[in-house]
This record gives structure tokens, sequence and C-alpha cells, in this order.
């Protein structure tokens, strides 16, 4: 990034603008191209080495303008563009959303829509997409319901500023909640929400399967949070996104999907508090052995007034489970059944030396492998599965087992030296290994992760807050003194 400017405020009728603008350097990634000269026995005997260099990014500004007008309190009308340029034979983007959130004066009853509408200028090509929906809820009391429609087109696409995983869908919410806001017995509030959607695929109206849940959560009057949920998506269900194969209406079916969840929170006022969950799920279908779990831990020291340290470590099994692995020639597409394994350790400390001045640590470490049996299955045209092909892992000649380990370390010192303005220095150091091993230990795999190269990252970043009243009062003030005699 070589530069970037934010500019917001909103005026004394509750117009909020806001204008952010940033540019960003050419990045050049060089190539090897390693080429090896062989004897008779097909031995390496002598290479050559090549480097090419390929423009990974060209240079490029990235804009964003919002116009945001409160009304009635509790209403406003929102407006969004964004767009990036990019010099040279690249993609251009653009995304513009409005919305329009509308609250009664007595704040009980809301209703909110949104219209959004992406652009991309591709090379030889233009792609358009849109996303809307529809919400209409009551938001107060101790029974509150609500409605939502939501479509998004298959072209929809905002990932050049912004995120967006999917497209191609439409979904039907319907919910309900009952809370407490009282004292009862040992609750000091209490709360159970019911929700139901339908979901289908924009392109070609496919239903492709519904979700279920109830979930249920009260805080007790030593302030710990106990809750949990159980969800169902019934029947069939489908799913266009893992066969990688949208162009041709591809998708994997499976039935009946349950999973249920409970939790806790301690009090958080205390020195010394915790929170744990347990997730469990399962399907109900003749032709699948799955099941899945995962167990978190979060224990939180507090050990003074300046000094709080939490550390939080989680543990997830995938068993059963299958994905795509690879498309053939003749256009196949191979799925095989896989046992994951994930292990996640974060620890997260803040030092206060007074209320401007504050040293934080942020670490890091997932590991996740992911080992395939070695049959593998043929995606059907219904969405179903066969072993009847006769694909394996040894005669495909695949090696589709992974072994994946990421290690993140961030320590930044933040002064604010001024109100709303602040500076900041970090320091940032990673690590990061993908193999097959998918059967190696946890401490096989670290070993190996920190055989790998380190990256180290050093930055400062001075963010200043400019007040424009207190601008206006010094210009002002300036005027006022030039004009006396």
């Amino acid at each position: 990034m070589l530069n970037a400017i934010k500019v917001s405020g909103r005026n004394k009728n509750g117009l909020g603008i806001g204008v952010f603008n940033a540019i960003t350097e050419k990045t050049v990634a060089s190539i090897k191209n390693t080429k090896y000269t062989l004897n008779d026995n097909d031995e390496k005997i002598d290479s050559t080495i090549t480097y090419r260099e390929r423009v990974t990014e060209p240079f490029a500004n990235y804009n964003i303008i919002v116009l945001d007008q409160q009304f009635n309190q509790n209403s406003s009308v929102t407006f969004i563009t964004t767009n990036v340029l990019r010099e040279g034979h690249f993609r251009d983007a653009n995304a513009t959303a409005l919305l329009v959130d509308l609250t009664d004066k007595t704040n009980t009853y809301n209703i909110s829509a949104q219209g959004k509408m992406s652009h991309l200028n591709l090379v030889g090509d233009n792609s358009t997409g849109f996303d809307s929906s529809l919400q209409l809820r009551k938001v107060s009391g101790t029974y509150q319901y609500g409605l939502e429609g939501r479509i998004r087109d298959d072209k929809y696409n905002v990932n050049d500023l912004g995120f967006a995983t999917r497209n191609n869908y439409k979904n039907l919410e319907a919910n309900f909640r009952y809370q407490t806001f009282e004292p009862r017995g040992l609750l000091n509030s209490f709360n159970i929400r019911l929700q139901g959607e339908l979901n289908w695929r924009h392109s070609n109206n496919d239903y492709t399967g519904n979700n279920i849940e109830v979930s249920v959560n009260a805080r007790t009057k030593s302030l710990m949070w106990i809750g949990g949920n159980i969800e169902a998506s019934l029947g069939e269900q489908r799913d266009y996104f893992e066969p990688r194969d949208q162009e041709n209406d591809r998708f994997y079916s499976f039935n009946n999907y349950t999973s249920a969840r409970i939790y806790f929170f301690t009090n958080s006022n205390k020195a010394f508090s915790t929170s744990g969950n347990f997730r469990y799920g399962t399907v109900f279908d003749n032709n699948f052995n799955f099941k899945e779990y995962q167990i978190r831990f979060g224990p939180e020291f507090r050990f003074n007034d300046k000094f709080t340290l939490e550390y939080d470590i989680s543990y997830g099994r995938e068993l059963g489970f299958r994905g795509y692995v690879t498309r053939l020639d003749n256009d196949e597409i191979i799925f095989a059944e896989r046992d994951q394994k994930t292990v996640e350790n974060t620890i997260s400390g803040i030092y206060n030396f007074d209320p401007l001045n504050t040293l934080r640590l942020s670490f890091r470490n997932y590991w996740s492998t992911a080992t395939n049996k070695e049959n593998l299955y043929t995606l059907e045209q219904d969405g179903s599965q066969s072993l009847d092909a006769g694909h394996t892992i040894t005669n495909l000649d695949l090696n589709p087992n992974r072994n994946f380990n990421i290690w993140n370390l961030d320590l930044s010192y933040e002064w604010q030296f001024a109100p709303g303005s602040q500076l900041v220095a970090l320091y940032r150091n990673q690590l990061f290994n993908s193999s097959s091993e998918s059967r190696d230990s946890f401490s096989q795999s670290l070993s190996d992760l920190f055989d790998q190269d380190i990256q180290h990252t050093f930055s400062i970043k001075m963010v200043y807050f400019l007040d424009y009243n207190s601008l206006k009062s010094v210009f002002q003030k300036n005027n006022a003194e030039n004009s006396l005699p």
C-alpha cells in the first residue's frame, strides 16, 4: 500500500458522509523454472534454472463512498459504492448498495430492505450481478418474531473490495424468540429462539435443503451464561458447491444432518473466568457413516487491573466426511471419504501501562489433517456417490492426504497521543507448512513447521483524528482577530 485516506463525519441534520481512498503498488512475482537433464537411466545429471516475472497485482486505486441519512430516531437510508480501478489489462470492479432500515417511533416494529449490484469489467467481457433482501420484524417485548427473504444471483461478486463466499441462492427464513427481562428464581435472564429456513438455487429454482434450529441461553444471578442449541436439516440436502461444477448443475447430496451444542461462560468480572463448549453432529443416512465432534476450553486470567491473559484450545474430529478430490478427463467427479482432525491453540494478552499506552500479544497455532480412505467414490448425476467404478487412490496415482500447520504471532504497542489518534508499532512473524503427511503426530508436524523459513514483518501506523468543529472554531477565531481594527 502506498497511501490511504479516510474522511468521515455526520452533520446536524443526521447525514453521515464517509470517503475512503487507497492506492497500492504494482506487485511482481518471480517464477522459478528448473529443467533437468537425464541420463539413460532417467537419473538427474544436470539442471538449468530460469526465471520469469509476472504481474500478480497492478497499480490500483480503491475507493469507498458512504452516505447515511438518519431520521425518525431509529431509521436510516444508506447508499454505498465501492470501486476498484487497476492499471492495464486487468479487471475493474464496482459494487453499489442501497439499504433502508425503518423502525416505528415506539421501537416495536422494523422493516429493512437491501438492494445490491456488482459489476465487473473483465478482459473481453463484463459481468453484472445482484443481491436483495427484505426483512419484517417485531423487535421489542417478551415475544419477538420475524420473516426474511433473500435472493442472490450467480453473477454477484464483491470480492475485489469486500467478501462473499457464495452466490446463486434464494432463502426464506422465519424466527420466533421468547425472552425475559426481569430476574426470576436463579436466573437474571432467559431466552429461547426458534428458527426455520428453506433454501433454493436461484438459477434453476432447485430446492437445496432446509435448516431448523432451537437455541436456549440463560444468565444466572452469579453472572454465568449457560446455553445450547439443537439444529437439523431434514430430508435430502443438495450441495452445489462441493462438486466444483456449477456450470453443469452438478450437486452432492446427503440426508438428515443433526447437531447439538452446549456452552458456558463464567463471570468475566472475576480475576479468573473461563468458557467452553461441546458440539456433536451426525447424519441419519444409511449410505453414510459420518459423525463430528468438537470440544473447546478457554480460561482467562486477570492478574491485576493492567494485565490480562487468555488461553483458548479446541479439538475437533470429522469422521466419514465425503468431499471433492479430483476430476478425470472423462468428466467423472471423484469424491473421497476422509477423517479430519483439527487442533487450534490461541493466546492473547494485554498490558495497559496507563490509559494511553498499551502492549498487546496475539498468538495462534492452527493444525489440521485430512486422511483419505483408499477406495474412491464417483459422483452420480442424482447427487449420490458410488464405489462401482472401482477407482482407488493408488490406481489414479493421487496423494490427497493433507497436513496443514500455521503459526502467527503479533506483538503491538499502541500509544494514544491525542483524542482519537494513535501510533501503533507492530511486529509479526508467521510460519506455514502444508504436506501430505496426514498421519504425523502433532509434535512431528510442529517440528516440520519450525524447519520452514519464518516471515518477519514490522510496521508503524499513525492515525490522527481531525475534529472539524475544533478546526472550525480556530478558523473563526483567526478571522475575528484579523478583522479587528
